[in-house]
């Protein structure tokens, strides 16, 4: 059937600025060891095999995963970026001992109650408190200066000691207010110096971005999250300064269908994704798209995986540009049937079919994404 081809110029700029040096198929691993059903870490060296030859994307792993993140390099994997959350921190009184994904992780000399610590000489720097799953922490602001200098020194420290020196991952890197605080936790009352001023967070969000990349020698991505962890794309150009101050790469972790599990992005929202992620690619900033198609307890929505997959193939190339499609939390193995189908390098840009689908050409496959059907289907190309 005769096919009208409308090219993208902006990708094949893409193409051209970045350059396919590797497999286009960068599939990532974020952001803790593989678990068993039981919740534990999966000793399997098979799975271990899996993720460290098969997950060639930008890997993120845990401070306290040291071991695994050592055994996966051992197997030929580059190391994993160092995954914190950008702005809180665990209280004891929950806890008991904090976890590794925060910057009070409380296993530098001396430094065992760090919460503790900063309510005794630095209680100004909480604007409020978060809860999830009942673990409760203290949210710091980003735009004061003395926390900004603890938390370069803590990554610094990270990388020197601890061997997280290719670079750090700041989840939950707020552009917005939406966020739900807590003004008192155990009897302790913060006041959010922002309230409701906007432009002043969003300034203070940059200055921090700004701080760790003039005091940290290592990259810097961060997971970027807006009102109340709504996905980077809700907000029309976001994302942009935190590139413009720095930041080496982001995370979207509502591509191509949305931040729930059963919901579909629009038509022209998932078009806004793929141009989106066009432009990101295209300044040489590194991005990890993630597909939510968790369900507790199954197997995942396959189906709605294989469609995100489709997607990232259409603006993925080879270098800055990786995916990830949980299954059942991040913790679980989730490998497509499609991913061991064998593309080879892009031909060109993505091109729209009359049908409204979308089709790239690669070497050996024809990928073509229809985002009102949310199909996709591999067609092995003539040779």
């Amino acid at each position: 059937m005769h096919r009208t081809v409308v090219a993208l110029a902006v990708t094949a700029l893409l193409l051209v600025a970045s350059g396919c040096n590797g497999p286009i198929d960068r599939i990532s691993w974020f952001y803790k060891p593989p678990t068993t059903a039981g919740g534990q870490n999966d000793p399997s060296d098979a799975l271990a095999e899996h993720l460290a030859h098969d997950y060639i994307g930008t890997m993120v792993l845990t401070h306290k995963d040291e071991s695994y993140r050592d055994r996966l390099v051992g197997l030929g994997h580059a190391k994993p970026l160092q995954y914190v959350m950008s702005f809180e921190i665990d209280t004891l009184a929950t806890n008991g001992h904090p976890y590794g994904n925060n910057w009070g992780w409380g296993d530098e000399p001396g430094d065992q109650d760090t919460y503790a610590w900063i309510l005794a000489n630095h209680q100004d720097w909480i604007l409020g408190f978060t809860s999830w799953g009942g673990t409760w922490r203290a949210y710091l602001d980003p735009g004061n200066t003395g926390f900004q200098a603890w938390a370069v020194q803590r990554a610094n420290y990270a990388r020197t000691n601890w061997g997280w020196d290719a670079g750090l991952f700041l989840d939950n890197l707020d552009g917005g207010l939406g966020r739900t605080l807590a003004p008192t936790y155990d009897g302790v009352t913060a006041t959010n110096r922002y309230a409701a001023d906007e432009p002043a967070f969003h300034a203070a969000v940059k200055s921090f971005v700004r701080a760790m990349k003039a005091g940290y020698p290592g990259t810097v991505w961060a997971n970027l999250t807006f009102n109340d962890a709504a996905s980077w794309k809700r907000v029309p150009g976001a994302g942009e300064d935190y590139f413009d101050v720095g930041l080496d790469g982001a995370m979207e972790e509502g591509a191509f269908v949305g931040w729930t599990n059963t919901g579909w992005s629009s038509t022209s929202q998932w078009l806004a994704d793929l141009g989106r992620f066009e432009h990101t690619i295209s300044r040489r900033k590194g991005l990890l798209a993630v597909c939510q198609n968790r369900v507790a307890g199954g197997p995942g929505d396959q189906a709605r995986a294989r469609f995100c997959y489709g997607s990232f193939l259409l603006v993925a190339d080879g270098r800055y540009a990786n995916f990830r499609s949980p299954d059942d939390g991040y913790s679980k193995d989730h490998w497509l049937p499609e991913h061991d189908i064998a593309l080879g390098a892009p031909i060109g840009a993505r091109t729209q079919n009359p049908d409204g689908s979308w089709s790239r050409t690669f070497q050996r496959q024809i990928v073509t994404v229809d985002p009102v059907a949310h199909t996709v289907t591999f067609t092995p190309r003539p040779t």
